[in-house]
């Protein structure tokens, strides 16, 4: 185990390496000075109220899911269920080109507490949908207000809208087909299966995994459908992820007022974090997209007339909230599931040793 994350993290370091020279060099042509003065102006104060709303955005985003797996009738306690949380965004963020890592992180986990692999899945897919619909109603919505005033968007920007709002859909579309094909599902994942197979060593046995997957199947879909024909159960959770999504956003706000920069509107915040949110998404095979998304954030602010200097601040601060603040967190969860897991083990088999002598 060992040896194995000492190469994800021998392979991952010189890209993460890259993503911060390239925005060392960005940061050079904005001007250093120009930054410097910007981080003079950040008031304490303020900056930790964002860090507050930094840490009830995961809380939400937690019990979200926390409250999907009750309605499923998964028994696990809220702060096991944000450790792996804080783990799966660990995962996400060490593994280059963010996808479904996490998810993926948290299935594995619950699976060896002994939950239901197809309801754990169920309730993960549905808080991805919640993610995607917030996403793009919350981007749309912006869009509109902006358009009701006469305000006339960058083009660029414009084009970045339709892009997301367009590939949004498409991947919704893509998901509920495979929700309500349960045959097709089955057939993709067993080609799946053949071709990891094909590529991974011969150590790795595969077999549980494959008993996993076609157990969980089933319990998926009568899952999934169970939560989509209950609206009641859903409607709390659904106002947890809105109320998670917003706290997210004022992050961003907040930053803004740290450097005493108030000229900024919640809509504009809106629109750049939701389209610098699809940029983390390419794989560039940079972890976090380091230095391609500050980039792309702080041009974007740019664009709508803040001053260089600070929204590259702003976005440096931005991006260390909403990401490597939970990174940080991300780690000691880690090493706390890790304790866990052998403090648990150790108890097991000093039961097995205990049954044996009697």
């Amino acid at each position: 185990m060992l040896e194995e994350r000492r190469k994800i993290l021998t392979r991952t370091i010189p890209f993460i390496l890259a993503g911060f020279f390239i925005l060392i060099l960005y940061l050079y042509f904005v001007g250093f000075s120009k930054i410097t003065e910007a981080f003079a102006r950040v008031n304490p104060n303020i900056f930790s109220i964002a860090i507050l709303a930094t840490v009830f955005e995961v809380l939400l985003f937690t019990f979200t899911w926390h409250y999907l797996l009750k309605a499923l009738s998964v028994k696990v306690k809220f702060f096991r269920a944000l450790s792996y949380v804080l783990v799966g965004v660990f995962i996400d963020i060490l593994i280059p080109a963010e996808s479904v890592s996490a998810e993926i992180s948290k299935i594995y986990l619950m699976n060896k507490d002994g939950k239901d692999v197809g309801k754990v899945t169920a309730t993960l897919v549905i808080q991805r949908i919640y993610g995607m619909i917030i996403h793009v109603a919350s981007l749309a919505f912006a869009c509109l207000c902006l358009f009701i005033v006469n305000y006339s968007l960058p083009s660029l920007v414009v084009y970045l809208v339709w892009i997301t709002i367009g590939l949004t859909f498409v991947f919704l579309a893509l998901i509920f087909v495979f929700c309500s094909k349960q045959e097709l599902t089955k057939r993709l994942l067993s080609k799946i299966l053949g071709f990891v197979k094909r590529i991974i060593p011969k150590r790795f046995n595969l077999q549980t995994w494959e008993g996993i997957i076609e157990k969980g199947l089933d319990t998926f879909y009568s899952s999934f459908s169970s939560l989509l024909k209950s609206p009641k159960k859903l409607l709390i959770s659904i106002f947890s992820a809105v109320s998670s999504w917003i706290f997210c956003l004022l992050v961003s706000q907040l930053v803004f007022y740290s450097l005493g920069y108030n000229n900024i509107s919640f809509i504009i915040v809106v629109i750049v974090y939701s389209l610098s949110i699809i940029v983390q998404y390419i794989p560039a095979g940079i972890p976090a997209e380091v230095g391609v998304t500050e980039i792309v954030m702080s041009s974007l602010y740019a664009t709508f007339g803040v001053p260089l200097g600070v929204s590259a601040v702003a976005t440096i601060l931005i991006r260390f909230l909403t990401v490597w603040l939970k990174f940080i967190l991300g780690f000691v969860a880690l090493q706390w599931v890790g304790i866990k897991t052998i403090t648990k083990g150790q108890v097991v088999e000093t039961d097995k040793t205990s049954f044996k002598q009697l």
